[in-house]
């Protein structure tokens, strides 16, 4: 029985042992599903119902939970937490806790402070049945490998932070965190360790401390090395409230900045977020700095605050500013800034700049751009705002002030006149100004694209402005201007002096206008320019207020300047005045053509020197002159159909060019001279090198023209140096007066001395007469005959005129309706031609004249004075081998009466009876006395001339047939034919009358005795011979010789 019980109690027992372990097996394979429904239930009724998770396994000491899933904007999973535990009594107590490899993912479109609150939220929510998360007791708390993962819209990593490290219990429910971090990602690197309190909230503190981080923004360009710093956080709910941050960076480049150190503190609370920041040069060279708020809790989060810079001639920002290198000086720029993104940063990323506007004053301090300025100081105020794809606009309130000394290899190389450099060897005012403002757009290759306007002022004595408008077009890193189109150029200036090569011009005022597209090398365009000019003084003459208009065409290439001007300008010249004298009655309106063969300018930039060609027309011109002659003015009409300038200038050469002018007229009628249809043309060469020719001319001579002929005249001058070389000559349309005159010029002391020389006019009965070469002369001269050649020196000096001009008459016979005047020879000095004049001594042989009474070998001395008047020193002719003398006399041809007294001597009586021609007619004896001639409105008229006889004498009439008539008279008459068969006359006198139409009467008056007739008894008789004497002497001409005083200085050439 007894075995049996112990069978049964050994069966019973291991069947209750089988089934206690069937039972504790049962229980422990289902505690995990009991521990995890019993969790889920806690977590829900802490409001974590989302938090997914497998308890793995469940042991007396340790309990291992795998696959937490918390979903949300920042999703956290947890692939194993391993929990040990003790027991103290019935009552488990958590010993530590160790997660492995944890995991945040968030995407990069979630912002990163919505994210953490996610986090927060959901260890932070308040239970539905009251109170947060809570654990029994604080356990440690280790975490190996964790990392937060930022991911792209595709899923990829964009951003890696490591971290491991540990929570130890700290009291107060509160954990001491110490964690080792690494990031890594596409923007940058960074390691450190963070430390501090938190309690399960996520609320507490950490510091956190970094270095050897880098950092890299593509699309801000920006980049970092060697990134340290530190972090001081206050922590709510996992999120940030206040905050202050110390950050530093070495070898930082930013926007294409120089390489520098950057430190960044910021301080946050709930209020406000303040932001300090200094970047320094690694080399020294520049030093920015900014300070101000930030406000990241809006929808267009932004910061505001004050911005410095200071940088020095060797600083890389220069060209990182698109500016030129500088060789010395410095840059100041200060002022307040405001920044606003587009948007709140979104994960790591920031946002794009949605605005800058920065209120900054710039100073510079003797900054030097080698080759462009030497210094340049000064400064103002400028605003700056930038927006969105690297947009900056620039405007100034007021002018940038900047004395300005420009360096001379600038000067040199636009090798400007002496008088316009000197302004500018000084140091200038100028200021800088955008009036519309100005913005600047940098390009992904590192250019600009500049837009707006610009306006440059120079202050002074000779003020100027520059105003540009349009668009430029910089190339990569500072490497100066790609291209530009300039729709708007305007400038002005004022008051320029110009005094070069002889020539001095006061510049009243020049406007200009236009626009140019291209590029520095190659560009076109249009230019207006207006200048006025009040005063042009040049060697040759003054202008004065001159001004005109033109538009031009421009083009530039291979560094040459091209203007052109498509239509004709306009231009005003108030008055002009020429060094030989001459001055303008009134102001001239002209026009300005383009040239037919080339542009109005050619400029050649040359390394070796600058070059110019040049071309412009003008015309038709009119000009109302005056000569200006001591007290005395002559007016001088001028007209020019066309004329043309070209030429060429250089540095080096100097000028050489011509003048053309066609069509010139000129007319001087106070001298009674006129030049028709000239053409001329002045070929230049250098500063003292010209030659001018003129051809086709037609000169007029005399008060009405008909001095002399149309005449034809062509002529050459040539300058060298101050000296003027010239020769000219005339001829009517038959050539029969040909003249040349040659000679030279002193232009530097207003003087000159020339040879005139005249072919040999032949006139001829029936051919050339004097009316053919003076029309004016046609009805005073009836007919002449013989030659007239001058020749000889003209001298001038300070506008006053000089002749020694030795006028030759060979065998001149003139007859006119009150005289003639047979074989006249001589050779006569003019020692001024305006007035005409003599010197005394001049002498003229005369074969015969007649102003009533002939008489013939007649020899005048004479003068020719002012006025002009004729001074006869003396003059004796024969008259019946007696003497006919003037003593010394003044004729006034503009006179209207005067009177020549001709003393007569030693006359033989036979010999003037002879004249008379009366057959039979015959006496003896000599007369003397004198005989007036009055010259009267033209005319000749001789009235109570008497000759007396010397003495005693005799007087026969015995015609060799009886007068026809003498039997009418009867006894008397005969009585007298007989009385005078053999007259003894004891006086006797002739009487002489002419009137003006050349009708004589000569009366014999007698008395005496006739010893045959009544025995002598004393007879007084009368004799009336009346007729025209005018030829009476011309068949006694034929042994007439000229005197051998006059033919001797006839034989020498004049």
């Amino acid at each position: 029985m007894r075995g049996r019980l112990t069978q049964r109690l050994l069966v019973g027992a291991t069947a209750a042992l089988v089934t206690g372990a069937l039972a504790v097996l049962l229980v422990l394979l289902l505690l995990p599903r009991l521990a995890q429904s019993w969790a889920d239930q806690e977590l829900r009724a802490r409001g974590l119902g989302n938090l997914q998770f497998h308890i793995a396994s469940i042991g007396w000491h340790e309990v291992r939970i795998t696959d937490v899933d918390l979903p949300g904007d920042a999703h956290l999973h947890l692939p194993q937490i391993q929990i040990v535990y003790g027991w103290q009594g019935l009552e488990p107590q958590i010993q530590s806790i160790l997660i492995q490899n944890p995991r945040i993912e968030f995407t990069a479109d979630t912002p990163l402070d919505q994210a953490m609150a996610s986090l927060g939220d959901n260890f932070g929510a308040p239970a539905a049945g009251g109170g947060a998360l809570r654990l029994p007791g604080l356990p440690p708390v280790e975490i190996r490998n964790g990392e937060i993962l930022m991911k792209g819209a595709d899923g990829g990593s964009l951003a890696r932070l490591g971290f491991t490290g540990r929570l130890d219990p700290a009291g107060d429910d509160r954990y001491a965190v110490d964690f080792v971090v690494t990031g890594t990602g596409s923007q940058g690197q960074v390691a450190g360790r963070a430390d501090g309190s938190l309690d399960l909230t996520g609320s507490g503190s950490l510091r956190v401390s970094f270095a050897d981080g880098k950092l890299s923004l593509p699309d801000h360009d920006i980049a970092a090395d060697q990134v340290a710093g530190e972090a001081y956080l206050s922590l709510i709910a996992f999120e940030p409230w206040a905050a202050t941050v110390a950050v530093s960076a070495d070898q930082v480049s930013l926007q294409g900045l120089p390489t520098s150190r950057v430190k960044l503190q910021v301080d946050q609370d709930p209020n406000r977020t303040l932001v300090s920041a200094e970047a320094v040069g690694r080399d020294g060279s520049f030093r920015a700095s900014g300070k101000g708020t930030l406000t990241l809790d809006s929808a267009m989060p932004s910061a505001d605050g004050q911005v410095a810079l200071d940088a020095d001639a060797s600083s890389p920002i220069w060209q990182a500013l698109g500016l030129p290198v500088p060789s010395g000086g410095r840059v100041t720029i200060s002022g307040p800034a405001s920044i606003s993104l587009s948007g709140p940063p979104t994960g790591a990323g920031t946002p794009p700049i949605a605005g800058v506007t920065a209120h900054l004053d710039v100073q510079l301090d003797k900054v030097v751009w080698p080759g462009i300025v030497e210094s340049v100081s000064g400064g103002g105020p400028i605003v700056i705002t930038m927006g969105p794809n690297n947009l900056v606009a620039v405007q100034t309130p007021a002018p940038l002030a900047l004395t300005t000394k420009l360096d001379p290899a600038l000067l040199d190389r636009l090798s400007l006149p002496a008088s316009l450099r000197r302004p500018f060897d000084a140091p200038v005012e100028l200021s800088l100004s955008a009036p519309e403002g100005l913005t600047a757009q940098r390009d992904a290759a590192g250019g600009q694209t500049l837009d707006g306007d610009l306006m440059i002022q120079l202050a002074g004595a000779q003020p100027a402005s520059l105003r540009l408008g349009g668009t430029v077009h910089t190339a990569p890193n500072g490497q100066g201007i790609a291209d530009f189109e300039l729709e708007r150029i305007e400038g002005q200036t004022e008051n320029w002096p110009v005094a070069e090569a002889g020539t001095t011009l006061w510049l009243d005022r020049l406007d200009f206008s236009g626009a140019l597209s291209g590029r520095p090398d190659q560009f076109a365009g249009n230019l207006n320019i207006a200048p006025q000019l009040s005063n042009i003084k040049t060697t040759t003459g003054t202008l004065k207020n001159l001004s005109f208009n033109l538009k031009n065409q421009i083009q530039f290439a291979d560094n040459t300047l091209t203007l052109s001007i498509p239509e004709p300008g306009t231009a005003d010249l108030g008055a002009f005045t020429l060094a030989a004298g001459v001055e303008s009655r009134k102001a001239v309106h002209f026009a300005l053509r383009p040239a037919k063969d080339r542009p109005l300018l050619v400029a050649r930039l040359d390394p070796a020197g600058t070059s110019l060609d040049y071309g412009i027309r003008t015309g038709p011109l009119t000009f109302a002159l005056r000569q200006i002659a001591k007290n005395e003015t002559e007016p001088i009409d001028l007209r020019l159909g066309a004329s043309g300038f070209y030429g060429h200038w250089s540095a080096a050469e100097g000028a050489a060019g011509e003048i053309r002018v066609a069509d010139l007229v000129a007319d001087l009628p106070n001298r009674g001279l006129a030049i028709e249809n000239l053409d001329g043309r002045l070929a230049y060469g250098g500063a003292d090198e010209a030659k001018l020719t003129a051809t086709a001319g037609r000169l007029r001579l005399g008060a009405d023209r008909k001095w002399l002929p149309e005449m034809a005249m062509e002529g050459t001058a040539q300058l060298r140096r101050n000296t003027v070389d010239f020769a000219l000559s005339a001829h009517d349309k038959s050539k029969v007066i040909q003249l040349a005159f040659s000679g030279i010029h002193d232009l530097a002391n207003g003087r000159g001395a020339g040879r005139i020389e005249m072919t040999p006019v032949r006139f001829l009965p029936g051919g050339l007469q004097p009316r053919d070469l003076v029309p004016g002369l046609g009805a005073k001269i009836d007919e002449a005959t013989g030659t007239v050649l001058v020749a000889g020196a003209l001298a001038w000096k300070n506008g006053a005129l000089f002749s020694n001009l030795d006028m030759q008459l060979k065998d001149v016979s003139v007859s006119t309706p009150d005289m003639a005047l047979t074989r006249i020879n001589g050779a006569v000095t003019l020692a001024n031609l305006q007035p005409i004049a003599t010197p005394p001594g001049q002498q003229i042989a005369i074969g015969q004249i007649d102003l009533g009474v002939p008489m013939k070998n007649g020899l005048a001395t004479f003068a020719v004075g002012p006025g002009p008047t004729l001074n006869i020193e003396k003059a004796s002719l024969e008259l019946a081998h007696g003497q006919v003398t003037v003593g010394p006399t003044r004729l006034n041809p503009a006179a209207a009466r005067q009177q020549v007294d001709l003393h007569v001597q030693d006359v033989d009586l036979g010999e003037l009876l002879a004249l008379a021609e009366v057959d039979g007619l015959t006496g003896t004896g000599k007369l003397q006395g004198t005989i007036p001639v009055m010259l009267e409105n033209g005319g000749v008229v001789i009235s109570g001339a008497r000759l007396d006889a010397a003495g005693p004498g005799r007087l026969s009439y015995s015609p060799t047939a009886p007068p026809g008539g003498i039997d009418a008279a009867g006894e008397t008459m005969a009585m007298v034919l007989s009385a005078l068969g053999d007259f003894r006359y004891d006086q006797l006198w002739l009487t002489l009358d002419r009137d003006r139409s050349g009708d004589a009467t000569l009366l014999l008056h007698v008395r005496g005795k006739n010893p045959n007739f009544y025995d002598g008894y004393p007879i007084e008789l009368n004799l009336s011979l009346n007729g025209k004497l005018d030829q009476i002497l011309h068949n006694s001409l034929e042994g007439y010789s000229v005197p051998d005083l006059v033919r001797d200085k006839l034989a020498k050439p004049p």
